[in-house]
């Protein structure tokens, strides 16, 4: 029981590593597309007033367009995100700090309350 136990965490931490180290992999890529040959930056469409463009880019590497999230949230939303994310963690994503692949996937939800 204690093996099958361990099985089941390592696997979820395999999974969970997996998509962190498939997010930075397309993160980076997809920064390698907006450089222009000479290694300036090519300006790419606002494609929604309250994110940067790295949480744009964050967002559009799990198929989430920007386009389609709302400009403001009711309280329960509000409530859902701080919830499973923390203050701190809200604010520093205000803040402009980027959401990780597993914070996307856990708040995903949030916007359906």
């Amino acid at each position: 029981m204690k093996k099958f136990l361990f099985g089941i965490v390592v696997g979820v931490v395999l999974v969970v590593g997996g998509f962190f180290v498939l997010n930075n992999y397309i993160y980076q890529s997809k920064q390698a597309d907006d450089t222009a040959p000479d290694g300036t930056s090519v300006v790419t469409e606002d494609k929604h007033p309250l994110l940067n463009v790295s949480q744009e880019q964050a967002l559009q590497n799990f198929g989430i367009d920007p386009k389609n999230l709302p400009t403001s949230l009711t309280p329960s939303q509000e409530e859902c995100f701080i919830e499973k994310l923390g203050q701190s963690r809200i604010n520093e994503i205000m803040a402009g700090g980027t959401p990780t692949a597993f914070e996307i996937l856990n708040t995903a939800g949030c916007l359906g309350k």
